[in-house]
C-alpha cells in the first residue's frame, strides 16, 4: 500500500505541477492585458459573469467532483454507468439554471452588455460540465495526465487569443466568447481520451440517475457554500456598490485565486488516495492527512506574507496604480485568508472522503447564511470607512473561511490529530517570522522586489529544512521529484 501511493502521489502530482506551469504563464498573461485593456469597469462586468457561471458550475456539477473520484477510487468498473447518469444530470440541471440565471439579470435591470456576458459564460457551462465529469473519472483512476492535456490546451488557447483580442481593440464579449472556446476545446480532448478507461456506453437509466442525486446532496450542498461564498460577493457588490468596485475586488481576488494553485493540486491528487484509505480504516489515513496539513502550512505562510508586505508591487506591476489602487488594500485583507484556505482544504477532503459529509453540508449550509449576512453589513460599513467596500467583502471570506475551520476540526475525529506536536505549529510560527524579518529588512534596500521575495524564500527554506519543519527524507523526496523518480519517498513516509 506505501509503495501504491507514493507512486501514485510523486507520477499526479509531477503531472498536475507540470500542467500548472503553464496554467501560470497563463494566468499571468491575463493578470497582465486583461484589466489595463478592459479597464476596472470591463473587468468588473466580466468578473461578475466569470462569478455567476462559476456558481452556475457547481450547481451542475451537483457534487460530482466529490463523488465520482470517491466512488470510482472504490470501484472502477462503474466508471460507464456512473458518467453516463452524470451526463444526463447536469444536461437537465445546466438547462433550469441558464434560464434562472438569465431570468435574474433581466429584471435586475444589468446592462445589455453584462447581460450578453453572462450569457456566453453561462452557455459554456454544459459543455464544461461534462468536460469536468470526465476529468473526475480520471480523477478516480488516478490518471490525471489525460484531463491535464484538455486543461493545457484551454489555457493556452484563452490566453492566445485573448491577448489578440485585446491587442485589436476588441472588447468583454470577445473575450467572454474566447473563454467559452477555450473550454470546448478541453472537452473535445477529454472527450477523445476517454476510450482510456471507458469501452462501452451503457444506457441511461433514470433509477441510476436518481440514486445519485440522493447519494450526491451532501456533496452539492457543501460545494454551493463553497461557491456561494467564494463569488456571491461580486454579485453582492455589483449591486450594492456597482461595477467599478467589482473590478477593483477582482483585481485583488485574482491574486487569491492563483494561490490556491497548491491546495488544488494536492487535494485532486490525494483525494481519491484518501477515499481508499478511509474505507479501508488505515493508519496511512492519519499520516497522510498530518503530513498534507503540514505542507499546507510550509507552503501558505510564505504567501500570506507576501500579500501583506508586496500586495502594492503586485497590483502596480500587473494592473497599474491608476485605476486598481484600492485593489492593494483587498489584497492585503485577503493575505490571513490563504493560511486559513490552505487548512481547510486539507480539512474537508478528509471530511468528505470518509463519512460525515452530511455534517460537513450541515456546516456549509450555516455559513452559507453567515457571509451572507457579513456581506450585507460590512461591505457598506467598510465603504463609509475607508471608501472601499471590496475590504468589507474580503472581511467577510476571511471570518466565514475561519468558521469553517474551526467546524471541520470539531467534526474531524481527535485521533487525526493525536501526535502533532506542539514543535509543528512552534517551527510555523519560527519560519513565518524569520521570513517577515527578512522581507522588513529587505524592504529597507533598494533591491528590486521580486528579487527580495526570491532570496527570502531561498532562506525561509533553508531555515525550515535546519529547523526540522522539513524533515530529511521529505527533503530527498523533493529531490526524487525533480528527477521524476520520486516513489520511493512517498508522501506519508514517517521517519
Amino acid at each position: 500500500m506505501a509503495n501504491e501511493i507514493g507512486n501514485s502521489v510523486a507520477r499526479n502530482t509531477s503531472i498536475m505541477m507540470g500542467s500548472q506551469i503553464i496554467t501560470w504563464i497563463s494566468s499571468f498573461i491575463l493578470l497582465l492585458f486583461l484589466p489595463k485593456y478592459l479597464g476596472s469597469q470591463g473587468y468588473g462586468q466580466l468578473y461578475l459573469g466569470i462569478s455567476v457561471a462559476m456558481i452556475m458550475s457547481i450547481i451542475i456539477d451537483f457534487g460530482g467532483n466529490y463523488l465520482i473520484p470517491k466512488e470510482i477510487a472504490k470501484e472502477k468498473e462503474k466508471t460507464p454507468e456512473i458518467l453516463i447518469s452524470y451526463m444526463g444530470i447536469r444536461i437537465v440541471i445546466w438547462f433550469l439554471c441558464l434560464v434562472v440565471a438569465l431570468l435574474f439579470f433581466y429584471l435586475a435591470d444589468y446592462s445589455k452588455t453584462i447581460l450578453l456576458v453572462v450569457s456566453i459564460l453561462c452557455v459554456s457551462k454544459l459543455w464544461e460540465g461534462i468536460a469536468k465529469a470526465i476529468r473526475s473519472l480520471f480523477q478516480g483512476h488516478e490518471m490525471m495526465e489525460y484531463p491535464s492535456i484538455g486543461m493545457i490546451a484551454e489555457k493556452i488557447f484563452i490566453s492566445a487569443f485573448a491577448v489578440t483580442a485585446l491587442l485589436l481593440g476588441k472588447g468583454v464579449i470577445t473575450i467572454a466568447l474566447i473563454m467559452a472556446g477555450g473550454i470546448a476545446i478541453k472537452l473535445l480532448i477529454n472527450t477523445s481520451l476517454l476510450p482510456k478507461i471507458v469501452d462501452v456506453f451503457p444506457k441511461f437509466e433514470i433509477k441510476g440517475s436518481i440514486d445519485l442525486i440522493k447519494s450526491s446532496i451532501p456533496y452539492f450542498l457543501w460545494s454551493v457554500f463553497a461557491v456561494i461564498y467564494y463569488r456571491i460577493d461580486a454579485v453582492m457588490l455589483s449591486i450594492m456598490q456597482g461595477e467599478q468596485v467589482v473590478g477593483w475586488y477582482g483585481g485583488a481576488y485574482r491574486f487569491f485565486d492563483i494561490a490556491m494553485f497548491f491546495p488544488s493540486i494536492i487535494t485532486t491528487v490525494i483525494f481519491p488516495i484518501f477515499s481508499k484509505l478511509s474505507s479501508k480504516k488505515s493508519h496511512k489515513f492519519k499520516e497522510t492527512f498530518q503530513t498534507s496539513l503540514r505542507y499546507m502550512l510550509l507552503v501558505g505562510i510564505p504567501i500570506m506574507i507576501v500579500f501583506l508586505f508586496y500586495a502594492r508591487d503586485l497590483v502596480k506591476v500587473f494592473y497599474g496604480l491608476n485605476g486598481y489602487e484600492p485593489s492593494i488594500l483587498i489584497l492585503q485583507v485577503f493575505a490571513p485568508g490563504v493560511l486559513l484556505v490552505y487548512t481547510d482544504f486539507i480539512l474537508g477532503s478528509s471530511i468528505l472522503a470518509g463519512n460525515n459529509q452530511k455534517t460537513l453540508a450541515k456546516v456549509g449550509f450555516a455559513a452559507i447564511f453567515l457571509n451572507l449576512i457579513l456581506n450585507y453589513f460590512l461591505i457598506g460599513f467598510a465603504q463609509s470607512l475607508v471608501g472601499n467596500a471590496g475590504v468589507g467583502a474580503a472581511v467577510s471570506t476571511i471570518i466565514t473561511e475561519l468558521f469553517i475551520l474551526v467546524s471541520a476540526v470539531k467534526i474531524l475525529p481527535n485521533y487525526y490529530f493525536k501526535n502533532i506536536s506542539f514543535d509543528l505549529f512552534l517551527k510555523s510560527t519560527l519560519a513565518g517570522f524569520v521570513f517577515t524579518v527578512l522581507v522588513f529588512v529587505f524592504q529597507t534596500t533598494a533591491i528590486y522586489w521580486l528579487i527580495q521575495i526570491l532570496v527570502s524564500l531561498g532562506l525561509y527554506f533553508y531555515f525550515a529544512v535546519k529547523t526540522g519543519f522539513v524533515e530529511e527524507h521529505e527533503v530527498e523526496f523533493i529531490k526524487q521529484f525533480l528527477r521524476r523518480n520520486a516513489s520511493k519517498f512517498l508522501i506519508t513516509q514517517s521517519k
